[in-house]
């Protein structure tokens, strides 16, 4: 579902934003839930995933994309901030040198 919104632009014109929205159902059915029952919403709150305010029936795909990436340690520069590791055994090695 896609939802535009009409903000006033710098200039005269009006700049449009598109908002992408993903209903509750099928969003569930993407985790592999088999709907947006108690265990889904337990999810979803764990992983810091929120409906969008006054409709709880519907999720912002950037939220949750940005969720599950904080979920999985993915930063947008790609990684954890350093170099991307050039080899399984590189990557490894810097997994334990952290720990």
């Amino acid at each position: 579902m896609i939802g535009t919104w009409l903000l006033p632009g710098l200039r005269k014109g009006v700049m449009v934003l598109n908002i992408d929205l993903i209903p509750a159902q099928e969003l569930a059915a993407r985790f592999g839930f088999s709907g947006p029952n108690e265990s889904f919403r337990a999810f979803c709150q764990r992983l810091g995933i929120r409906p969008i305010r006054r409709n709880p029936n519907f999720y912002d795909v950037v939220h949750v994309r940005l969720q599950l990436d904080h979920a999985q340690n993915i930063s947008a520069n790609g990684g954890d901030g350093e170099q991307p590791a050039t080899g399984l055994v590189e990557q490894r090695r810097r997994r334990l040198a952290k720990k």
